[in-house]
């Protein structure tokens, strides 16, 4: 059984008075444990594709299923539940909480879940990224590969199903992005997580199970 699936999924937009076709009937299967690159030019609909599956944006029609859940039909109550429980979110550019520190950013996900433990949780997850010596450091105090580390950390901190990573390394140099990524990569095998990551580098996309392109609203095997 796939768990992740989308089917026939469409999704436009409106700009300066034209309707831009995004994405076109377009279809995907994911095993649980998976790890999916998605590659595709700029403007070729690779976050709007992620949107859709962190559920931050709705399909015009189709239906997406993540863990047995349909998703695409979830009021935003039920999804917010469902995305705090299930997905882990890795943006190019970190999206941390400027006035809140290292540990308090990546237990942010457990409070607003109202989990137990959230301290030694975040504590936890942040010495996974070996930066439990900076817990008390605000962003500002942190380098963009710390920053990035930080994110990873608050993604897995809620031990998700599923990581979405938009261009992970995309802010970092190449040193710097090739440490992080190696990190998130081994987090995900040691976890048995699923992955979808959106990223421009073949090489990056040459560590995932499978590679995909998205071209004219579709996706198609390969680079």
């Amino acid at each position: 059984m796939n768990f992740l699936s989308l089917k026939d999924v469409s999704k436009s937009y409106r700009q300066a008075g034209q309707t831009i076709q995004v994405l076109t009937n377009l279809n995907l299967d994911v095993k649980k444990a998976e790890t999916i690159a998605i590659l595709g030019q700029s403007g070729s609909g690779k976050s709007t594709l992620l949107s859709l599956l962190a559920g931050l944006d709705k399909p015009e029609k189709g239906q997406i299923t993540i863990n047995e859940k349909a998703i695409h039909n979830m009021d935003e109550g039920t999804l917010s539940k469902f995305r705090g429980k299930t997905m882990g979110i890795v943006f190019q550019h970190f999206h941390l909480m400027k006035h809140l520190t290292a540990w308090e950013n990546v237990a942010l996900p457990l409070r607003i879940a109202d989990q137990d433990g959230a301290q030694e949780s975040a504590s936890e997850a942040l010495k996974m990224v070996a930066l439990d010596h900076r817990q008390e450091h605000y962003p500002y105090q942190l380098s963009g590969g710390e920053q990035q580390r930080v994110a990873i950390a608050r993604a897995f901190v809620t031990k998700p199903a599923l990581i979405l990573a938009d261009e992970p390394s995309g802010n970092l140099d190449q040193e710097t992005g090739n440490q992080v990524m190696d990190m998130l990569f081994d987090m995900i095998k040691e976890q048995d997580m699923t992955l979808i990551l959106v990223t421009h580098n073949p090489a990056l996309a040459e560590q995932c199970h499978r590679k995909l392109s998205l071209k004219s609203g579709q996706l198609v095997e390969g680079l």
